[in-house]
């Protein structure tokens, strides 16, 4: 059974009604799987090169705590080349959108007989 298979049917024991196997589903998941989980997640952020600080702040903890913790972490993850070109695919697509909804805001409240002015 893969990884995502055991934690599905963990988290599904967890939830059931059977308080014996909801403790000891919930016992192996935090005890066993959320380090590896924990360690997983921040050596995937650290290859695509993310921040210290923004790594803590999504894991809701500080900067300083998270660097601490995982300075030592060898991401277990090959290096991705495309990582930075996909960030900057992102951003564009994102002030792309930005920018086309304003415009198309900007049309619908202007009036059609006004005068285009130039930049």
């Amino acid at each position: 059974m893969d990884i995502r298979s055991r934690l599905h049917v963990m988290v599904d024991d967890i939830l059931g009604d059977d308080p014996r196997t909801a403790l000891i589903a919930f016992r192996e998941l935090s005890g066993e799987q959320l380090p590896w989980l924990e360690q997983r997640v921040v050596a995937l952020a650290r290859r695509d090169e993310w921040a210290w600080a923004r790594i803590a702040r999504l894991l809701g903890r500080s900067r300083q705590q998270v660097h601490q913790r995982f300075r030592t972490l060898t991401p277990a993850l090959p290096h991705d080349p495309m990582a930075a070109h996909r960030r900057w695919e992102t951003e564009a697509a994102r002030l792309l959108a930005n920018v086309t909804g304003r415009a198309s805001n900007a049309r619908a409240t202007s009036n059609s007989d006004d005068e285009a002015i130039p930049w």
